[in-house]
């Protein structure tokens, strides 16, 4: 019998480490009592991440102390915080090396598998005792994809084109990726710094490019990124795609103010659709076999809508030639939401917007300026899609 457990000092170590969180989250929870910037209700958010966070670092603690690995002759068990779990040899189908983990599957799927940290002392030991004896399932998973892969005269006639073709996949995914990120992190940043609209352009197109790109590769590069513990020849621009997506989503949520959103959503029915067939169809991931499978696509779906929502706002906006209008409104209530970012409300009251009062999004300074009882001015556009947007602006 042999026993694996994490050594004396890098136990000391990581103890150490995670107590000193542990001060740090609790500490968090008296935070909005001493912050007077901080509203006292921050608490109720707070202190249920904080609460949570500090049990993940006790249970971190606890698996430092409790966590070994036994082989034997004939089984293998694996003891950790949270889970007990022990395989015989002869239920042992193959195994999996990951980055940081080793996973050992069985060959029923009434049991389950068994995940081996890298942590662990002398844990290659652990790892060569697989390699002499079990399957390794990420070269048997491999080899399939391969082969169907080569097998398809989809990509090429010949073995050389089909190569060659995966590897300009695998390396126009990586540039797509990059480059994304890129772009998007510069265009918030000039957005924040220099306020000019038209930066937002490039994360308009950049979706569609990608979308054009995985269209042409016939379904060799992916949206869907795999897990930890698969394996996969072809190559995923997931990151690529949605970065652009939740920048034009954070421009559209905090740039522009909607009159009304129960007109966004025929426009944006439509062309989620289309979008998400696009997406689905260009990568081929519509092969329903399993739950992951079923999962991917309804994040595309999402995705997608989360794009067509962004889009057809911006396009409403900034192709908009309407004339303006201006409606005086007295303000009934101010209030302040606060979370990851602070947003500022007044209730006004105007019957020739709406019959009754409504609450609009105003900025820091318009908030702060006015009080109760005072006038604003609602400026509202038809927009493009005619879509009404507006403004608040202080009596000029």
């Amino acid at each position: 019998m042999t026993e694996f457990t994490y050594s004396k000092w890098f136990k000391i170590g990581i103890t150490l480490f995670l107590c000193i969180l542990i001060g740090v989250f609790i500490s968090l929870v008296f935070l909005p009592f001493y912050n007077e910037k901080m509203s006292p209700n921050a608490i109720y958010i707070i202190a249920p991440i904080s609460f949570f966070l500090t049990i993940l670092c006790g249970l971190g603690i606890r698996d430092l102390f409790i966590s070994k690995v036994i082989i034997t002759d004939t089984f293998i068990s694996a003891k950790n915080a949270i889970s007990d779990r022990k395989l015989r040899i002869e239920e042992i189908k193959g195994y999996k090396k990951v980055e940081k983990y080793i996973h050992i599957y069985p060959k029923s799927k009434l049991k389950k598998k068994i995940k081996i940290s890298d942590f662990l002392s002398d844990s290659a030991s652990i790892y060569y005792w697989l390699y002499n004896n079990f399957t390794d399932l990420n070269l048997q998973e491999g080899h399939k994809e391969e082969k169907e892969f080569y097998k398809s005269s989809e990509y090429g006639v010949s073995l050389e084109d089909k190569k060659m073709l995966l590897k300009k996949a695998h390396k126009t995914a990586k540039w797509i990726k990059i480059s994304s990120i890129v772009i998007t992190v510069v265009v918030l940043f000039l957005l924040k710094y220099f306020g000019n609209k038209n930066f937002i352009y490039p994360l308009v197109f950049i979706p569609l490019v990608i979308i054009l790109i995985v269209l042409f590769f016939k379904g060799i590069i992916k949206y869907d990124e795999k897990k930890e513990d698969e394996v996969t020849i072809y190559p995923s621009v997931l990151w690529g795609f949605l970065t652009p997506v939740f920048g034009l989503l954070l421009y559209t949520m905090f740039s522009i103010n909607i009159l009304k959103y129960d007109l966004v959503w025929s426009p944006l029915v439509y062309s989620t659709l289309i979008i998400s067939f696009l997406c689905i169809y260009g990568s081929k991931e519509y092969k329903l076999e399993n739950a992951k499978a079923i999962g991917t696509t309804i994040s595309l779906f999402l995705f997608s809508a989360m794009y067509c929502f962004s889009v057809i706002i911006i396009t409403n906006v900034f192709l908009d030639t309407s004339d303006e209008e201006r409606y005086k409104a007295p303000i009934i209530e101010k209030r302040i939401s606060k979370g990851k970012t602070t947003s500022y409300y007044f209730t006004l009251s105007n019957k020739d917007l709406s019959e009754k009062s409504k609450e609009f999004n105003v900025s820091k300074n318009v908030y702060n300026l006015m009080n109760i009882g005072d006038s604003v001015n609602i400026y509202v556009k038809q927009g493009r899609l005619n879509i009404p947007y507006y403004k608040i602006k202080i009596n000029e």
